[in-house]
């Protein structure tokens, strides 16, 4: 009898989809969780719907694919979600709000640390 074991190198984020890539660096340095204490495997399943949500909503704004979301991509995807009901200023606002470094761009890292 001959037995024969396949060694698999395990893939990272980036290789499986390049966008996560940011959502792993923060799992990774724990900057999503601004007190520093270990989070339980049940905390991240339970954040699990809404940060799937974020990404998804990233890719999408994402438009040039620079892994940045700029205030027209940002508009452009929310007046798609909630169609006229927002105004531009409160759109600049929201805007404001989640780009944490005022750099006038949103990561992915910002957007996943932004309270719901």
């Amino acid at each position: 009898f001959f037995f024969f074991f396949f060694f698999f190198k395990q893939k990272t984020a980036y290789e499986i989809m390049p966008s996560l890539v940011g959502s792993e660096m923060c799992i990774r340095d724990r900057s999503c969780n601004p007190s520093g204490s270990d989070i339980t495997f049940d905390q991240v399943v339970e954040k699990m719907p809404d940060l799937i949500v974020k990404i998804m909503l990233f890719d999408a704004a994402d438009k040039n694919g620079d892994k940045r979301i700029d205030l027209p991509e940002f508009k452009f995807i929310i007046k798609i979600i909630l169609g006229d009901i927002i105004e531009d200023s409160q759109l600049e606002e929201m805007f404001k709000g989640i780009d944490a470094n005022n750099d006038g761009l949103i990561t992915l890292p910002e957007l996943l640390n932004m309270e719901a």
